[in-house]
């Protein structure tokens, strides 16, 4: 007998929706968009159109839909980097062309516009859209010739009135007038073109940015400041706008009417918090912590019969305190609070900030107790997870911390913060391509943020990906137009490239950052390396000494003196020196490059009175220290180097490379039981140092011989499998070796013997890859070069060499 049930129509429909297929819900999610689209709710019409990626990355409706709706929400940059997947997909589509160049215009990214630009030409010449393209283009190579091509660039004018003419709608034609106009120094002309554009796109924040420049330049306050505050109400939301209109009402100097401006947004002080974290936020940077603490105070009393809002405004007080060294009061709070609050999910918040600040206090102890008391509480908690994923990480329990994480992502699926450790997790694990995953798409999720455009290119730079690094800065910065950290990486890479061009753009944007003298500096440095790689030695470096001259931090004038050092130059850069330390005669960096040049010069007495006077002055540094144990050793004072050594760990017991110094001691006499303590004591204090994980694996697979071990050693070696380093190539080689892959351990250890061809164990490695895959002609080359190398130190591998040696 069959037995059945009735089904109720909201079970049949998710039995009907776990049906579909990945087509039809992609397709679900793009009708959805466009009914919202419709409806005017951009906000939600934008995630449905993001949900249909999920199931068809492919999807071109959706993609052109979702840049569409970005465009009428006023988020450029967002729509660029769809037109650009949408271009890669489909490179013939013009109206895609179009849009790229339409945008990159506005955003007068003008390197976009070259890329773009004569591909729409390309596929339609005699389409409007695409002459105007065309004008644009021909006008900036002439205005960027060497010497400036005034027929052409009228020409290229001349077309893009008669265009305007015909179609008043040409927005690439009226950009060119516009920029003619600018060029010209014509502004009031100028100034009539952009109100015309802005009569057709009034919410253009291009534009209107455009607009609020010209106004400044004709030194028209009163007009600047109506068309601020005109945006500020239509557009309540963009951090831009309020930025820049916080920026005017600063520059002069009036900061009443900037708070005014932030509390009438607030509201009422019983209203929502968000809004008097920002009151707050802007009194912590104007007036100083105390005054924001007061703020804060009249915000929790007046919010006595709210909970949440005293636990919110609790929060942002311990952090106040906190930073501004008040570390005891700011713990206190948060757990006074917490004393009388129930144990609840609400009250997390409170726990999570507690546990951070506990971290930074060096009580890990007590941040993990208050992480492990929220995720009982509330299992799915984005920020203790967080927290706990990276303690999983740094314990190398990478599968642990990915799980964690996983579920973190399901709260917060737009957290880069989420990917990027994610990232790190992966790494660890030994996967480059999921860590590289995870940071290409944590960088996805943040818009191109500088943060995670900047670690997603040094990922690249690692893995020898230049090209595509130069091209992820690249688009961040069309996204972030004036961000500092961005434009100087992108000169930077633009110069190891060789791309002199791209990096004088760099610099030339850098240097119109106005009021921001990090920018200024940053120019000066790239400019500098730029002459450098000219060869105009000199120029580059009175460019580097001017900007010596100008700065606070003796790192500007140690590059002064590295540069002449690199080009052999010991002498001058000792004048250079010297004169620098008349005027800072107590400066320890320069004192201890002092000391440093003397050794290269062979005075090698002066020195180590210099570098003993150093570590009597600033007993807590550890880079003297070094520097006399060197030379000490160099010149055969092993007694003497150990006591200095000693003397400096007794004093820093906790500096990672004095005692690094020390184990490296142990391994030249043979004491690598002693060598190997110190390294796993380091490895437990900071599991992240690369050196201290190679060294810890190196030794232990060479020492032990159980499972545990070397399993502990696999573990600890796995991020080294992409490495380039020749003695990380040849740790992840030798446990490879200890495993049994004896092929897998051949292809690092050839790497690792041609980087450091004259290293006895490298070779001794090497060679016994060879016997374990019976080629005893070239296992006896490498052995027996190991054995002539090694001599008498008292490594025991050359015992055993010798021994296979014999057998072979």
């Amino acid at each position: 007998m069959r037995l059945f049930r009735w089904i109720t129509v909201p079970v049949l429909l998710v039995a009907l929706a776990a049906c579909q297929s990945s087509e039809e819900r992609a397709e679900n999610f793009y009708r959805s968009g466009v009914d919202l689209r419709e409806a005017g709710d951009l906000s939600r019409a934008a995630v449905e159109f993001r949900n249909v990626f999920r199931y068809d990355g492919e999807h071109r409706e959706a993609r052109n839909a979702l840049a569409e709706v970005l465009l009428e929400q006023g988020k450029p940059d967002a729509a660029f980097s769809q037109y650009l997947r949408l271009a890669e997909q489909y490179p013939d589509d013009i109206e895609v062309r179009i849009a790229l160049s339409t945008i990159a215009t506005n955003l007068e990214a003008w390197n976009e516009l070259r890329r773009h630009g004569p591909a729409a030409v390309d596929l339609d010449p005699d389409r409007p859209e695409s002459r105007a393209i065309a004008a644009l283009l021909d006008y900036m190579d002439a205005s960027d010739a060497s010497e400036p091509d005034t027929d052409g660039m009228d020409a290229a004018l001349t077309q893009a009135l008669t265009l305007l003419e015909a179609d008043a709608e040409n927005a690439i034609a009226r950009r060119l007038v516009i920029i003619g106009h600018l060029t010209n120094g014509d502004l009031d002309p100028a100034l009539a073109e952009i109100d015309n554009a802005i009569a057709r796109a009034p919410d253009d924040l291009a534009l209107n940015t455009l607009k609020l420049q010209v106004l400044s330049s004709l030194d028209r306050p009163a007009e600047v400041e109506a068309l601020l505050l005109d945006l500020y109400a239509r557009f309540p939301e963009n951090a831009e706008i309020e930025g820049n209109l916080v920026a005017w009402y600063q520059q002069r100097g009036d900061l009443e009417a900037v708070e005014g401006l932030l509390r009438n947004r607030a509201g009422p002080r019983d209203g929502p918090v968000d809004g008097h974290i920002a009151v707050v936020q802007f009194i912590l940077r104007t007036r100083g912590a105390e005054a924001a603490r007061e703020e804060v105070a009249a915000l929790i009393a007046a919010n006595a019969d709210n909970p949440a809002a005293i636990d919110a405004y609790t929060r942002a007080d311990a952090a106040i305190a906190f930073d501004a060294g008040d570390r005891t009061d700011a713990v206190d709070m948060l757990r006074a609070r917490l004393g009388t609050s129930d144990a609840t999910a609400e009250t997390n918040g409170l726990r999570t900030l507690l546990a951070q600040l506990l971290i930074q206090s060096d009580d890990p102890v007590g941040a993990r107790s208050l992480v492990e008391q929220v995720l009982s509480i509330e299992p799915g908690n984005v920020a203790a997870l967080k927290m706990q994923a990276d303690w999983l990480i740094d314990a190398d329990k990478t599968d642990e911390a990915i799980a964690a994480l996983r579920m973190a992502l399901d709260q917060a699926p737009n957290d880069s913060d989420i990917l990027t450790t994610m990232a790190r997790a992966h790494s660890r694990a030994g996967s480059p391509e999921l860590a590289g995953e995870r940071l290409a798409l944590a960088l996805e999720m943040s818009g191109n943020a500088p943060a995670e455009a900047l670690r997603y290119a040094r990922f690249l730079l690692s893995a020898d990906r230049d090209r595509i690094a130069r091209s992820v800065i690249r688009d961040a910065v069309v996204a972030n137009p004036g961000n500092v950290d961005l434009l100087t990486e992108q000169g930077r890479l633009a110069l190891m490239a060789g791309n002199t061009d791209t990096a004088r753009a760099a610099i030339a944007t850098l240097e119109r950052i106005e009021g921001n003298t990090l920018a200024t500096d940053r120019a000066k440095a790239l400019q500098a390396a730029l002459l450098l790689s000219e060869q105009r030695f000199d120029e580059g470096v009175a460019l580097l000494e001017a900007r010596a001259d100008d700065a606070a931090s003796s790192a500007v004038i140690l590059d002064v003196v590295r540069t002449r050092l690199q080009a052999g130059q010991i002498g001058e850069a000792r004048a250079y020196l010297a004169l620098r330390l008349e005027e800072r005669p107590e400066d320890p960096g320069l004192l201890f490059a002092n000391a440093v040049l003397r050794i290269a010069d062979g005075e090698l007495g002066a020195a180590e009175t210099d570098l003993r006077g150093l570590i009597a002055d600033f007993p807590e540094a550890p880079a003297p220290v070094q520097r006399l144990y060197g030379l000490l050793q160099a010149d055969n004072r092993p007694d003497e180097a150990e006591a200095v050594l000693a003397d400096a760990l007794e004093r820093m017991p906790e500096a990672t490379d004095l005692w690094l110094l020390q184990a490296a001691r142990f391994e030249q006499v043979g004491q690598l039981e002693e060598a190997l303590s110190i390294y796993a004591q380091l490895y437990e204090v900071d599991s992240n140092n690369l050196i201290v994980a190679n060294n810890y694996a190196s030794l232990l697979s060479d020492l032990r011989e159980d499972d545990e071990s070397l399993a502990r050693a696999r573990v600890v070696a796995r991020r080294l499998s992409d490495s380039n380093v020749p003695a990380f190539q040849d740790t992840y080689g030798w446990i490879a070796y200890r495993d049994g892959d004896f092929q897998e351990a051949l292809t690092y250890l050839t790497q690792a013997a041609e980087g450091m061809p004259d290293n006895p164990v490298v070779l001794y490695h090497l060679g016994m890859a060879y016997a374990a895959l019976e080629r005893p002609e070239e296992a006896r080359a490498a052995l027996q070069r190991a054995v002539d190398l090694g001599g008498d130190q008292p490594l025991p591998q050359l015992g055993i060499a010798r021994e296979v040696l014999e057998g072979l």
